[in-house]
């Protein structure tokens, strides 16, 4: 166990690039009696050098998204905090896609928030 413990921290420390990995895969937001919704989404750098967030563009008018922590250092752990007002949705759940542009990929990563909310 030990061993694999040692591989583990090695190749995070001598990995060339930052890697990703979002928290939750998909967040799911329940809006509140005025028709508002905020989370979090956890970003995790398991990679050897600092990922950089450029921006987060959601998909909708409705929703902003702010960067908690940038860079995330590796082995860190940075946050991402969403905010929909769905006081404007005609059905009561919603999809909100974010597109999370870093220096880990080319093209921006897709990332889903559903909502939900009570009529």
């Amino acid at each position: 166990m030990r061993w694999l413990a040692s591989a583990v921290l090695w190749a995070v420390i001598f990995s060339q690039h930052p890697q990703m990995r979002l928290v939750p895969p998909r967040l799911e937001l329940h809006a509140d009696s005025s028709g508002f919704a905020s989370g979090r989404i956890q970003v995790l750098n398991s990679g050897g050098e600092p990922l950089d967030i450029r921006q987060v563009v959601p998909s909708c008018k409705c929703a902003s998204a702010t960067v908690l922590k940038n860079p995330v250092y590796p082995l860190e752990v940075g946050e991402i905090l969403v905010r929909v007002n769905t006081q404007q949705w005609k059905d009561t759940v919603g999809t909100v896609e974010l597109e999370i542009e870093t220096n880990v990929a080319r093209q921006p990563t897709r990332y889903t928030v559903i909502v939900r909310r009570t009529p």
